[in-house]
């Protein structure tokens, strides 16, 4: 007996050693993996998309089975005692509370794209409930690159900015380079840091660059100019919004332009369907201006058409709407 109360405690020390050197290896990090996914809430844990199933192929239940001539236990109900004339009731126990579920971070506002002229300015607007801090941050076009807004001015020296720490961002005097950079913010707290969709920054300068590289035609023409960079933002919204949803998107294509209004196509695609949309850009004025779709088709991966909507005037979200009945 003795020997085996000494295996036991042997065994008990190497397993407590075991754990602590595990914990000893963990490391804290910040994830920046999340840039520009949509936010979805929190559900209290995040699980990488590429974690597998849990697998439970190695788990048996064994049931013991009595030996032979051995008689299977017999479970006697234990007898209820019976209060005496001189004896208490018995007292019943307490009924077990739930443990309260803590207080998550949930985004209930990202912050939108918006289009400006080259030294202007833009706001960005953020919230979310049950957060201890918010940090705005400005993305690279192809997101390998992200700043802190408030050492934006290391890349971009005349850029202004106001409202770090706050669910209000404020730029100023935008350069023409920050053209097609995201704004994004994240907010700390049970559950985060939880990061906010990202929102697309269109800089117009005269004299602009079509979407294919090229110099547009006429390129003197700062109204054209605008409607290129309003088509270029337009493809960054539905780029944003269809990578999200499974689809790959393709470039721009069939831009035309003709009298302050521009009209091209962007083709999505997944497993099963394929979805046409075609977009127009427009510029009048410095207060007049925007896009939105015209139309839409769906084609079967045979190439069969399955519907055709003309989606002119409606706003970009009847063209969402398609493409998200079709996922």
């Amino acid at each position: 007996m003795k020997n085996r109360t000494c295996f036991l405690c042997l065994l008990t020390g190497i397993v407590i050693f075991l754990f602590s050197a595990c914990g000893a290896g963990e490391k804290n990090y910040t994830d920046y993996s999340q840039y520009l996914r949509p936010s979805s809430g929190n559900s209290g844990s995040q699980v990488p998309a590429s974690a597998p199933a849990d697998d439970f192929s190695s788990v048996v239940t064994v049931v013991s089975t009595p030996l032979p001539g051995t008689p299977a236990p017999v479970n006697t109900p234990s007898p209820t005692p019976v209060p005496g004339p001189f004896s208490s009731p018995a007292t019943p126990s307490p009924t077990p509370q739930p443990t309260p579920i803590p207080n998550m971070v949930q985004i209930t506002k990202s912050p939108t794209s918006e289009t400006v002229q080259e030294g202007g300015s833009a706001v960005f607007i953020a919230y979310a409930d049950n957060s201890t801090g918010i940090v705005w941050i400005t993305v690279s076009p192809d997101a390998r690159s992200s700043y802190d807004i408030n050492n934006a001015y290391t890349v971009f020296p005349s850029l202004q900015v106001s409202g770090q720490g706050t669910s209000v961002l404020t730029l100023s005097n935008i350069p023409y380079e920050m053209d097609g950079w995201r704004i994004q913010a994240y907010f700390t707290g049970n559950g985060g840091p939880l990061y906010t969709a990202g929102a697309y920054l269109t800089v117009i300068q005269a004299g602009g660059i079509t979407p294919g590289g090229e110099t547009a035609p006429g390129s003197g023409d700062s109204t054209e100019a605008s409607c290129v960079a309003l088509a270029k933002q337009a493809y960054s919204d539905v780029y944003y919004q269809a990578s999200a949803a499974g689809y790959s998107v393709g470039s721009i294509a069939n831009y035309s332009y003709i009298s302050g209004k521009s009209d091209f196509n962007i083709t999505l695609s997944n497993s099963r369907w394929r979805i046409v949309g075609e977009f127009s850009s427009w510029y009048q004025s410095a207060d007049s201006y925007g896009y939105g779709p015209v139309h839409a088709v769906v084609y079967d991966l045979a190439g069969n058409m399955q519907r055709s909507d003309h989606l002119e005037g409606s706003g970009m979200n009847a063209f969402y709407s398609i493409m998200q009945s079709y996922q």
